[in-house]
């Protein structure tokens, strides 16, 4: 009887020691578009900063539940930050598209680089499981830190399988349409170095909106 008791404890005792187990947890990062390679002659670029709202600025995945309401997924992380794989993959993207290796990444810097490209983003999470959304505005500056392009961007990309293995994929389909913006606006920039006087105004207007 005795040795039924022990058995019958020692198996209660691991079923308990199994149900205090934590969750495995995940990680996840962004992939960048394109196809590896590059070239010295395409634009030296220097990408970043990124500007992320607070309740972004963790490790974990956010989703937003509604307006006023986000959840945190705390087993299921991404392998760095958010803003730092934001930057990786802008950058591997853009070497990429505009067929460049001379891409460094903020807080780095280049004085010789022929463009910073910043990034202040207001949205860019899953919305209830069934689309990513990404809302920012993204300025283009040249050598000398001169504005030179302020433009508003959003997309939404639908999440077409449940998982967060697919939620993450939209992030990187959106940051690929982002990417694919930005490489067509570089292609056009001037490379000039705008007066004091034109600065001022530039950067005037690049607050304001």
């Amino acid at each position: 009887m005795r040795s039924i008791l022990a058995r019958v404890a020692v198996v209660a005792a691991m079923i308990s020691l199994a149900g205090c187990r934590s969750p495995k947890t995940h990680f996840y990062t962004l992939t960048a578009t394109g196809e590896p390679g590059g070239g010295s002659s395409g634009p030296s670029l220097v990408i970043g900063p990124v500007e992320l709202p607070r309740y972004l600025e963790k490790n974990q995945i956010v989703t937003r539940k509604g307006d006023h309401q986000v959840e945190v997924y705390e087993f299921h992380r991404w392998g760095g930050s958010l803003d730092s794989d934001f930057l990786r993959v802008m950058g591997e993207s853009l070497g990429r598209i505009l067929e460049t290796d001379q891409v460094v990444l903020y807080p780095t810097r280049s004085r010789d680089a022929d463009y910073q490209v910043a990034f202040y983003v207001d949205q860019f999470e899953a919305v209830d499981g069934k689309e990513v959304v990404l809302r920012l505005r993204w300025v283009v500056f040249d050598g000398d830190g001169s504005v030179l392009v302020s433009e508003r961007f959003q997309t939404r990309i639908p999440i077409t399988k449940k998982g967060v293995t697919a939620m993450v994929a939209a992030h990187s389909a959106a940051m690929a349409q982002l990417s694919q913006r930005v490489a067509e606006t570089v292609r056009r920039a001037p490379q000039r170095s705008a007066t004091a006087e034109e600065t001022e105004e530039t950067t005037e207007e690049v607050l304001d909106n």
